[in-house]
């Protein structure tokens, strides 16, 4: 029996839909569908994304985010999308606050725990 040449299957993001995508098989015979997705560079977001899902460029530094990561700001009169870190940059998203210290009490005493 010949292996299968195209394969059809769902963006596990955004759930679209792809037919006669391109089978790659491993050393092991096991098949995989090559649908091309391009990851959200935010740190630590961890999504692939594919060409339909709700993604963008940044307008600074040109790198995928997804939507939860992106920040809409008006560019002459038209909106343009940035990244967390480029618009924290140019001022238009608050810089996230450094870690507070715990606070414990012990025996009538306040102390820092670093």
């Amino acid at each position: 029996m010949s292996k299968p040449s195209f394969i059809s299957a769902e963006c596990p993001e955004c759930g679209a839909f792809f037919d006669r995508l391109p089978v790659d098989y491993d050393e092991d015979g096991t098949a995989y569908a090559a649908l091309e997705v391009a990851p959200c560079t935010h740190a630590g977001c961890g999504r692939f994304l594919c060409v339909d899902c709700l993604r963008y460029n940044c307008y600074a530094c040109d790198r995928v985010v997804c939507a939860s990561h992106s920040v809409e700001v008006m560019e002459s009169g038209k909106p343009e999308h940035y990244c967390i870190e480029c618009a924290i940059e140019a001022g238009e998203y608050p810089a996230p606050k450094p870690p507070q210290p715990e606070l414990v009490y012990a025996a009538g005493v306040q102390m820092e725990v670093a």
